[in-house]
Formats: C-alpha cells, structure tokens, sequence
C-alpha cells in the first residue's frame, strides 16, 4: 500500500529525478525516490547487521586494533589492486 507524503528535496536532485524519468529510467519521480528509499533502507540494514556481527566478535576476541584494522585495509587495496590489473590484462 502507498503512502503519499510531501518531501522538500534540493533543486539538483529534483532535476535528476525528473531527468531520469524524462529518460525513461523510472516511471515516476514518485517511483524514483521510492527506489532511493528502499536502497537506503536496505544499506541501513546491512550496516546495522555487521554491526552486530563486529559487536559480537569483540565480545569474543576483544576489541580490534587500529594495527588490525590497518592491516585489513591494505589487504583490500591489494585485493582491489589485483583485480584491476586482471581486468586490464583480460581486456
């Protein structure tokens, strides 16, 4: 069931949602920012459930470590890093 509510956006991002539907890529403004809500929504959820997933872990293993957390985030850039220079040499 829907709802109708009124909301107040800022200008650029009124003209983008009326951009898209001029487009073709949405059938409303209406449907535009509902799917923007429900992506956020979701995003909300996700994050609140690793967070109760690293709350868990610390309750277990105690607290992570910036030296963790460091050696985490170089980890991923290697990662991505990799990736990227697959992607590159597959062409």
């Amino acid at each position: 069931m829907n709802q109708r509510i009124t909301i107040t956006l800022d200008k650029a991002l009124a003209e983008a949602a009326q951009l898209a539907v001029g487009e073709g890529r949405s059938s409303s403004v209406s449907a535009y920012i509902g799917e923007a809500v429900e992506l956020r929504v979701k995003r909300d959820a996700r994050l609140a459930a690793l967070s109760e997933l690293v709350n868990e872990y610390e309750q277990q293993h105690g607290d992570i470590s910036d030296s963790e957390l460091a050696e985490q985030e170089q980890s991923d850039r290697d990662a991505a890093a990799g990736l990227r220079s697959d992607q590159r040499r597959a062409g």
